[in-house]
């Protein structure tokens, strides 16, 4: 599955503050109330109302790729430019979904059952660019062993920042999906 995530620029935050990924997941998946100028036209009432819109996963895939949104278009410039906020990243990554309660018929929001605290998602790929353009760059990677976590590829010539970070390849801990995935490729 892959997911374009947009930066999240948290209110109050000095423009060279850094934002973590899970930050981006979490805010991603917080629902969005419409009110005001932006109330949902309701076409059974014929009329405009609050409304909350939830995006929510029904099914998470073995394998997580996550764009970060680091081109946006600026009104002023009417252009592309390049979003430079830092992005953390953290090796493991929590990504909730919806799981159906036996019991009350209703979805609940859930992450993957791990009872050791262990986190859904490790991280295994990280793509870069390189560059102030949303037009022009260099594209680097780093990839890690899936089963050691350490990084086996390095494909760059020079260090990259963590304003460069572009696009993410997590793996489920769930060594289940892991393998119907690697099945699918051979």
């Amino acid at each position: 599955m892959d997911v374009t995530l947009p930066i999240a620029n948290d209110v109050g935050l000095p423009q060279n503050a850094s934002v973590d990924i899970q930050r981006c997941i979490d805010l991603y998946l917080d629902p969005e109330h419409l009110v005001q100028d932006n109330q949902y036209f309701c076409l059974n009432c014929n009329k405009k109302c609050d409304a909350k819109r939830d995006l929510l996963f029904k099914k998470l895939p073995p394998v997580l790729n996550i764009q970060l949104a680091r081109y946006v278009f600026d009104r002023e410039t009417l252009a592309k430019r390049k979003v430079k906020t830092k992005v953390l990243l953290p090796k493991e990554l929590k990504v909730p979904f919806i799981v159906n309660d036996s019991q009350s018929g209703k979805n609940q929001i859930a992450s993957l059952p791990y009872s050791d605290g262990k986190a859904d998602y490790v991280l295994c790929a990280v793509q870069n660019h390189l560059g102030t353009s949303a037009y022009q760059g260099h594209y680097t990677a780093d990839v890690m062993d899936w089963t050691t976590g350490k990084c086996i590829v390095s494909m760059r010539d020079t260090p990259v920042s963590v304003s460069d970070i572009y696009f993410l390849t997590y793996r489920a801990i769930d060594h289940s999906l892991n393998w119907r995935a690697l099945l699918r490729i051979q």
